[in-house]
């Protein structure tokens, strides 16, 4: 019951860090969704780095034991206060502005409520799911280029998307190859948690599912930034 109430509690804040964006907005609602979502993504990224610093020794066991440590279940908490207050936030736009909401975004969110879930149902892996958000930062840079969008700034929005592209290929990456190999290391050396091996091999199968994720959204990225060198250099002979 404690748990419930603390979810609830997370789950308020981020409603209400949305629903704070949107107060007396000049902003289109998809703007305002986007900015919201990127303080979010902030929040989760800062307790990701964190949650790296304070359990980067259980990479042997692949960040994967019993959930004993009430700070990683704080973390998990946090994950599906955010997922569930954003899904609510995307339905209620959906219903009152008839905005659209992206089925890849659906589908990650998805995909995080099932991780979320399963660590809560095998009392385990709370400390990987603290490690995965790191992996926030990508949505963090799309909170800026919304920003930039808003306030018209090109030259940010162009560095934004580089930003975004390092986020995806110089850090997610690497994170979701890392992660994988640890959780593989553990069961071929056998420093796997003994008992939890299914979750091991339910982490890789999540890994590699977000891996799809990003290589969609890195292609996206990429269509953005050649359609905003094509814009430029519509522009040139103009300013010329």
């Amino acid at each position: 019951m404690q748990s419930l109430g603390i979810f609830g509690a997370l789950f308020a804040f981020f409603t209400v860090l949305h629903l704070a964006l949107r107060w007396r907005s000049d902003r289109t609602l998809d703007a305002d969704m986007k900015l919201s979502r990127g303080l979010a993504a902030f929040v989760l990224a800062v307790a990701g780095f964190l949650s790296i610093l304070r359990w980067w020794p259980l990479w042997p066991q692949g960040f994967i034991v019993n959930g004993q440590d009430r700070a990683a279940l704080l973390v998990v908490l946090l994950v599906l206060g955010h997922l569930v207050a954003d899904l609510v936030w995307m339905a209620g736009g959906r219903y009152y502005a008839a905005s659209r909401p992206r089925p890849d975004l659906i589908a990650h969110h998805l995909v995080g409520l099932v991780a979320g879930g399963l660590a809560l149902y095998f009392q385990a892996g709370y400390e990987l799911v603290g490690i995965v958000i790191s992996s926030e930062i990508m949505p963090t840079v799309s909170g800026i280029i919304a920003w930039a969008q808003v306030r018209g700034k090109q030259g940010l929005i162009r560095r934004a998307l580089r930003w975004r592209l390092w986020a995806l290929t110089a850090w997610r990456l690497p994170l979701w190859i890392a992660l994988i190999g640890c959780c593989a290391l553990a069961l071929v050396r056998g420093q796997a948690t003994p008992g939890l091996e299914i979750v091991y091999w339910l982490a890789i199968f999540i890994f590699f599912g977000v891996i799809g994720l990003d290589l969609f959204w890195t292609r996206q990225v990429l269509s953005g930034l050649e359609r905003l060198a094509d814009s430029e250099a519509g522009k040139e002979p103009n300013q010329e």
